[in-house]
């Protein structure tokens, strides 16, 4: 091969380091293409001198090719002070004995090199607190420690458990994964309580289509099980077909757990938790501060007459009161009122939730007075969000927007629970399977 090898010298490389890999290029030069020598003489150097580590198919080949090369540089290397990595507490211990002992203790720590492991996962997390840089011919295959050990990971009690522990009744399996049906009132849309029942479950519903010549095939799958197919001329009527066929299907099978029109609520006004006592407050201030005008005591006003001021505005149309200080006492910019902002009280309605996600008993939906604005409604979506609630918002007949937050229960407690006759029943029927009566 014609090409050179003192081309590939780096200036921030060192001599020692530049050496031996100036050493492995010539030896093997006729051997690999310029490209791919290059990179192994890198991979090299990086394993020898930082102890970097490669996939195990090139770290055995390094290994083979580096065998003659390496071997008179290890050996003037194990006659020179091995580098080591200590932690800062041995450290420090070593630091208040003495420095002749650090280099005792090196002696004695590091006369068994380190071998390499393959790159695979472990499950233990603790580094050594010293290490050597590890020889490339030293490759173990010794499966990582701690690997069969059973895993400390402390099971989550469920928040729901008090609806369930009192029950002996339990629901009947069926052939699609013990799917239940959720209905609320007024619902008559097959596809969409479908597609409502598959999510609060975690379940996969599906909905294809085959072209049988002039016709359309719809099929529709809950968790890749077929349920019902329908033939029609077009797509539209093919899934209304089959998405009516596999409600009444299921209906067969499953339990239908179906919201009562007439549920207990809490009504949640604006006023609640209202925080206008802090603008009253400033309003009052300023007030009290423009109506303080000069008295004949004050120097300014003394100063004023010997300049030939007699009382009220300097000039026509001029003010007669010192100019007011608003004081501020929100976080709000310059300029801004609390009319384009909303005043919402967020530590208020955090504990407010709180509580009621606390509380077993309440299982009323907390409907909020559609007098709260958007920004305000984004705030308690959040402040919802992060206390484990579920939050949607709906629309009245008139076009407002008001939101409802609930409890994130799954069906099948909730379904338990109105089968043993709990405290869902208030607010739930569930239908048994008409096929299993």
């Amino acid at each position: 091969m014609n090409w050179d090898v003192e081309v590939y010298k780096t200036d921030y490389e060192s001599e020692e380091h530049w050496e031996l890999r100036r050493l492995f290029m010539e030896t093997h030069k006729d051997k690999f293409e310029e490209d791919e020598l290059v990179c192994l003489a890198q991979v090299f150097t990086n394993v020898e001198f930082m102890g970097c580590k490669y996939p195990d198919k090139t770290m055995r080949k390094v290994a083979l090719l580096s065998k003659e090369v390496a071997e008179d540089f290890r050996k003037k290397r194990a006659t020179k002070l091995k580098r080591t990595f200590v932690g800062a507490q041995d450290a420090a211990g070593a630091k208040a004995k003495g420095r002749r002992t650090i280099e005792e203790n090196n002696t004695s720590k590091f006369t068994k090199p380190i071998q390499f492991t393959p790159q695979t996962p472990s499950t233990n997390t603790k580094e050594p607190k010293q290490q050597i840089i590890p020889s490339l011919l030293e490759i173990s295959t010794k499966p990582p420690q701690n690997a069969n050990l059973p895993s400390k990971r402390k099971t989550r009690k469920r928040n729901n458990d008090h609806l369930s522990k009192f029950c002996n009744k339990s629901l009947r399996g069926n052939k699609y994964d013990n799917i239940i049906i959720f209905e609320l009132v007024g619902e008559t849309n097959s596809h969409q309580i479908l597609q409502s029942s598959a999510a609060k479950q975690r379940a996969v519903l599906d909905v294809t289509y085959t072209g049988k010549g002039n016709e359309m095939e719809c099929c529709v799958l809950i968790n890749k099980k077929v349920v019902a197919t329908a033939v029609s001329s077009n797509k539209k009527d093919a899934k209304t077909l089959a998405t009516d066929a596999a409600l009444q299907e299921l209906k067969k099978m499953c339990y239908t757990l179906k919201k009562k029109p007439e549920v207990k609520s809490t009504k949640i006004e604006t006023t609640m938790g209202s925080s206008n006592s802090k603008t009253k407050d400033a309003n009052t201030s300023t007030d009290q501060f423009s109506s303080n005008q000069l008295n004949e005591n004050n120097k300014g006003f003394k100063m004023m007459k010997l300049l030939g001021w007699s009382g009220g505005a300097l000039s026509a149309g001029g003010i007669e009161t010192p100019i007011g200080v608003q004081i501020k006492v929100d976080r709000m910019g310059l300029g801004l009122t609390n009319d384009t902002n909303h005043n919402l009280n967020k530590r208020f309605f955090s504990e407010y939730l709180q509580k009621y996600n606390a509380d077993p008993d309440n299982i009323h939906e907390l409907i909020f007075s559609k007098d709260f604005t958007k920004e305000e409604r984004a705030t308690l979506h959040t402040i919802a969000a992060k206390q484990g609630l579920k939050s949607n918002s709906k629309n009245t007949p008139d076009g407002d927007r008001y939101l409802i937050i609930s409890k994130k229960i799954p069906l099948d407690v909730l379904a338990t629970n109105v089968l043993n006759g709990g405290i869902y029943t208030e607010m739930y029927d569930l239908i048994h399977p008409s096929g299993n009566e």
